[in-house]
């Protein structure tokens, strides 16, 4: 199936790396559970690196506050 998201600010490479998470998060909800806390883990764990995502968005956008080495116009 075809994702299609708001890539808005993500670079090509991040888009694909979002869309991998997105479809990680589908494929683990499938699963069988084991143990009722690990489709929450897994969530905030998919959360936190969809937050370094956008925190690289956040980095290019106004690198003269946050630190960002690829990003720096010096």
């Amino acid at each position: 199936m075809a994702q299609t998201i708001n890539t808005s600010g993500l670079t090509d490479e991040e888009a694909q790396v979002m869309i991998a998470l997105v479809e990680a998060w589908n494929r683990f909800s499938q699963l069988p559970s084991i143990h009722p806390d690990h489709a929450n883990e897994f969530r905030n764990g998919i959360h936190v690196l969809q937050n370094l995502l956008a925190a690289r968005v956040v980095a290019r956008e106004h690198d003269d506050y946050w630190f960002f080495q690829t990003a720096r116009r010096d």
